[in-house]
């Protein structure tokens, strides 16, 4: 198996098993470390943001019942207006 996030210059690297792989993710990229996500295997993301977002859309249950996720953030832009 490969690493989907990987770019071309990673697309010879294989890894025997899910285990190895998942290894991968979580040095070179951003795993979700949620049991559900890791039983759903491939749970990663290329980004320290595109985790983050991740983690607030599908794990943020209790803390904030608004699902509204500042697009501007995870496009990396400031604004003036932010207060965070």
């Amino acid at each position: 198996m490969t690493c989907h996030l990987c770019d071309e210059t990673y697309k010879n690297m294989y890894y025997n098993d899910y285990l190895s792989l998942e290894l991968h993710f979580s040095k070179s990229h951003f795993i979700c470390p949620y049991d559900d996500c890791k039983s759903k295997c491939y749970v990663a993301f290329q980004t320290e943001n595109e985790q983050k977002a991740h983690l607030e859309i599908m794990h943020s249950r209790g803390r904030n019942t608004s699902k509204t996720v500042n697009a501007t953030a995870l496009l990396g832009f400031k604004t003036n207006d932010e207060n965070d």
